[in-house]
């Protein structure tokens, strides 16, 4: 302001004086850095120590963290007030989408053998008889192959069901196992875990021992009485038929009869005066029998089968021969083992293998190292299995006072444990 003629005074702010106010008291008493910043008094005045994201005398100005385009593989960068955020595209992902996603993990593939996760995408190794990205695609398709308005119909092989085959039948679905014993579905089949009191490959089989159907001597005219089970058998002396050998044969009261052992019934055949001699199936269908003298017989049996009339089937797991808690499960002159999670073999005594096409990612080693496993992974990637893109511009450590470089991934290999797997069944 003007207080005389060729005269003026300043109202200075406070912290400052003089004549024209060029003096600094205390410069920052006014609170001039702005957004965070911090003041400090120097000879000239003041200065404005910005917080990251600010610049300026005053910290006024925001900076663009974007400028350095620190977002990879066409990754859309976003600058915010104190720092960034990346966009990333479908196939990336991290801080700076450099981290390459697992696609495979969505299951694309529809009639494939398996998924194989690759750099920016996937790769579907097809069925026989199916193509495309997914393998959506049928070869062998309807597509102009029924004319004048017909239906194309999908024929599936035996073990599959669906619209077009896409669903695997369950072998269990039809309860297969007799007597209660319980289906288990397994690789391209089904196994039945009977009870205690049955055996057999539907559990069909007996292993009691029920009364002896002979006791009460139901075999007439001295005929010798087979335990059959349930039921019996009564081998005739000549000149008697019928179940209980109660009927005199017509034929035998002027005819000399044939002498049949117990191992031929005889039957009468479309000519009157002649008879057929057929098996008795004394032994049933698992053994074959032999006849001896005085009208006794025996059974061998098939192999798996035991006992006088070949009726027992054999436990093959009595000798307990699945290895490392393997359950055992029993057949018919074989037996299946289910091995726990981490032990494969047909006696469960294998090590399962840790390492199989998939485990490391972009063209990474796997090496099996018992329950666990290492990826040596290629120049460029790292991480537990090679999936994630390393920033060799890190590598020189270009951050001063403590900044930190984002972008690096892992450098060495690691070791982890896989996760467990369904369990395997082999079959003896």
């Amino acid at each position: 302001m003007n207080t005389e003629p060729d005269e003026y005074y300043c109202a200075c702010p406070q912290g400052y004086s003089g004549k024209t106010c060029q003096i600094v008291e205390h410069a920052c008493v006014s609170d001039p850095c702005d957004n965070g910043g911090t003041c400090h008094e120097v000879l000239t005045g003041f200065e404005c120590h910005c917080p990251p994201g600010w610049s300026g005398p005053t910290c006024a100005n925001n900076l663009d963290e974007c400028a350095s385009s620190p977002c990879a593989q066409g990754g859309t960068c976003i600058d915010l007030e104190d720092g960034f955020e990346c966009v990333c595209p479908p196939q990336w992902e991290g801080k700076t989408c450099q981290i390459d996603v697992n696609e495979c993990q969505s299951k694309p593939c529809v009639n494939a053998l398996f998924c194989k996760n690759l750099i920016g995408g996937y790769y579907c190794v097809c069925f026989r008889g199916w193509s495309g990205q997914n393998c959506d695609i049928n070869l062998n398709g309807c597509h102009g192959q029924c004319q004048n308005g017909a239906t194309c119909e999908c024929l599936c092989p035996p073990g599959f069901v669906g619209v077009h085959c896409e669903m695997q039948r369950n072998k269990c679905d039809s309860l297969p196992c007799h007597n209660n014993g319980k289906c288990h579905t397994v690789l391209d089949g089904f196994v039945c875990e009977c009870p205690p009191e049955f055996a057999g490959q539907l559990c069909e089989i007996p292993t009691w021992s029920p009364a002896d159907s002979c006791d009460s001597s139901p075999c007439e005219n001295a005929a010798t009485c087979h335990s059959m089970g349930q039921d019996f058998y009564c081998a005739c002396p000549e000149g008697y038929e019928g179940k209980t050998c109660g009927a005199q044969k017509e034929n035998c009261l002027t005819n000399p009869c044939q002498v049949i052992d117990s191992c031929t019934v005889a039957v009468a055949s479309n000519d009157s005066s002649a008879v057929r001699h057929i098996s008795s199936n004394v032994c049933g269908p698992r053994g074959r029998c032999v006849s001896h003298p005085t009208g006794n017989f025996s059974c061998i049996c098939d192999q798996g089968f035991s006992g006088l009339y070949c009726h027992e089937n054999i436990n093959d797991c009595a000798s307990n021969p699945c290895q490392n808690s393997g359950t055992c499960i029993d057949g018919i002159n074989s037996f299946q083992c289910v091995c726990p999670d981490g032990w494969e073999g047909r006696l469960c005594d294998l090590r399962e293998s840790q390492c199989d096409a998939t485990t490391c990612s972009n063209g990474g080693t796997c090496y099996d190292h018992g329950d666990t496993f290492r990826c040596a992974c290629p120049a460029g990637w790292g991480g537990n299995t090679c999936n994630t893109a390393k920033n060799n511009s890190c590598a020189s450590s270009p951050c001063l006072n403590g900044g930190t470089c984002v972008g690096g991934g892992d450098t060495s290999p690691a070791s982890v444990k896989k996760a467990g797997k369904a369990p395997r069944v082999n079959k003896i």
